[in-house]
């Protein structure tokens, strides 16, 4: 696309889709200057340009937009590429891609044509195409199935489905399925797939926390935490709600870390420098609340015996006796 935008004909494409924008009545010329394109322009980068124009023309005739997008990827005879899966790099520009979810809802049955062809292409072609299908089953019931078969079809799809669930948590439909999926993958026995549902947590602001309660308690006891601890440390620093119980939690568990790894100042370290500040904050606040103090209580005493820095700034000598 971006070799397309640097010769004449794609930059002038380029140009005629901002102006459409601007100026709707230009429509017939452009399907016009379209349907000439279609039949004569050889070079993909160049067609990957005529995108650029197909958008504003979406909402004007649906029927004429897919029957151009279906000719944009078939090319004259005698173009390179003519028959391999490069033809289709005009489905996998930003300006297609972001005009899919649109296809989707309008046109599915060309979205279901489109993802088809790019499940047969080049393996990143069909982790695009995954990840198309993926974002809509969250959207659309419809996909599920073929999310969920797609997802294991390779390491890599499963890493994908993992980002796209950590990512969509807190906007999506079907949040249920979201949960779930991430859930389960906390537990998964790649590394990668389980730092990628651990992004989720990135994804949760300071006032939605109570939402996501049961899925940070979960997350607290799986490998993920293990793994990546940050995200879900920040946010309950940052949470507008009574997280302590979720607090003494996450401590319970890089405590067991650290004695099973014998790792007291590595990574599990940071962590509890991290979470220093907060165990000071929740015991600050547990005077009404005696069992949670003595757990708090429990952790400090642990840290103390790892000879964790900072951590006898918590107390004083008047509270502990």
């Amino acid at each position: 696309h971006i070799a397309g935008t640097n010769r004449a004909r794609g930059g002038a494409w380029e140009a005629l889709g901002s102006v459409l924008w601007q100026v709707p009545e230009a429509e017939n010329s452009a399907w016009e200057a379209i349907h000439i394109a279609l039949n004569e322009e050889k070079l993909i980068s160049v067609r990957c340009c005529i995108m650029k124009v197909l958008t504003p023309l979406f909402n004007k005739n649906k029927n004429r937009f897919s029957e151009s997008i279906k000719q944009l990827i078939i090319l004259p005879d005698g173009s390179p590429h003519q028959n391999d899966s490069s033809r289709l790099a005009p489905l996998v520009t930003h300006t297609c891609i972001n005009l899919f979810q649109y296809i989707y809802y309008w046109l599915p049955e060309l979205a279901n044509e489109l993802t088809t062809l790019l499940e047969y292409a080049d393996e990143t072609k069909q982790l695009i195409a995954a990840w198309l299908i993926f974002c809509e089953s969250f959207r659309n019931n419809l996909y599920i199935e073929k999310a969920d078969t797609l997802t294991s079809a390779s390491i890599n799809h499963r890493r994908l489905m993992a980002n796209v669930a950590s990512e969509t948590i807190t906007w999506v439909e079907n949040r249920h399925r979201a949960e779930h999926l991430l859930t389960k993958f906390f537990f998964d026995e790649d590394e990668q797939v389980r730092k990628h549902a651990a992004d989720t947590f990135r994804q949760i602001k300071a006032n939605e926390v109570e939402s996501y309660r049961d899925l940070a308690a979960g997350f607290l006891k799986s490998p993920a935490f293990r793994d990546s601890s940050f995200a879900v440390l920040d946010m309950l620093e940052t949470a507008t709600c009574n997280v302590r119980d979720l607090i003494i939690e996450a401590a319970q568990q890089i405590i067991n870390e650290i004695d099973e790894k014998d790792d007291q100042h590595g990574k599990h370290y940071a962590d509890f420098h991290q979470l220093k500040d907060v165990l000071k904050r929740e015991y600050a606040s547990s005077e009404s609340d005696a069992e949670a103090r003595k757990k708090i209580l429990d952790i400090i005493d642990l840290m103390l015996a790892r000879e964790i820095y900072g951590i006898d700034s918590i107390v004083t000598t008047h509270d502990r006796w």
